[in-house]
């Protein structure tokens, strides 16, 4: 809901700086940016085995972006920040504490830029739709849980398991990774400065919503056992990632 609320506080002050002026976003007439680099921040809501988590960790975001045609690019992206489970409203104890690092590709699509004819934009509508775009891509996640709540004597609440102790007990893992794919993107790109005018570097406003699906079941440290002590079947976790960042193409 914040994100929702500071997403509409954006769009408000920008959209009279953006009518007056109707900007390629690539650049000059028959000028190109060829290379994008991002900067962003924002909350991630993960999704697992702690059902009705009310929790939101934060994230920050790096990514590196080549145009190879108009509205399209091919990219590089990478992600620090922190995945949390929690349950505020109930006497679950269940709550795990993920310090993730992620790294990957992803390829960009502005469909209505890839598709127009157009050399410039003519009108505000224009710029809004040609600053959408949608995206897919891979990450590679390094899980480090800084703080999870394991009980040897409920299976439900296990991890992966490292080793046993000498009591026979169970050494859960503080370490995991997940493949991330695929990783779905939907924002956009809002120009702030007027490149009619000027040959320097473009600045842009990008807002963004990331959808990652896991390929394991370790993002949020808990990989439930049966009680013949072997992990249970159950759904891979994934997590959704909302930024605001600034874009600088040149």
């Amino acid at each position: 809901m914040r994100f929702y609320l500071i997403l509409f506080f954006c769009i408000c002050c920008l959209a009279p700086v953006i009518a007056q002026y109707c900007p390629p976003l690539s650049g000059k007439l028959g000028e190109t940016k060829r290379f994008n680099i991002t900067a962003g921040y924002g909350i991630t809501q993960l999704y697992g085995d702690v059902h009705e988590n009310n929790a939101v960790g934060s994230s920050g975001t790096i990514t590196v972006d080549y145009q190879i045609k108009k509205g399209l690019l091919i990219g590089i992206e990478s992600q620090f920040g922190s995945l949390i489970t929690e349950i505020t409203n109930s006497s679950n104890a269940m709550q795990s504490h993920n310090d993730y690092l992620a790294g990957g590709f992803r390829v960009l699509m502005h469909p209505f830029s890839f598709f127009s004819k157009k050399s410039y934009l003519r009108s505000f509508k224009d710029v809004i739709l040609e600053s959408l775009y949608v995206g897919v891509g891979s990450l590679y996640i390094i899980n480090h849980y800084d703080y999870i709540y394991h009980n040897p004597a409920d299976y439900s609440t296990y991890g992966m398991v490292e080793d046993y102790d000498n009591s026979g007990l169970p050494i859960f893992k503080d370490r995991t990774r997940t493949l991330i794919l695929p990783s779905m993107n939907l924002g956009a790109v809002l120009p702030l400065n007027n490149q009619l005018t000027s040959n320097g570097p473009a600045l842009s406003l990008v807002i963004n919503s990331q959808f990652n699906m896991g390929q394991n079941d370790v993002l949020d440290g808990y990989t439930p056992y049966s009680i013949n002590g072997n992990p249970s079947k159950s759904a891979n976790d994934f997590y959704n990632f909302y930024s605001l960042g600034l874009r600088y193409s040149f």
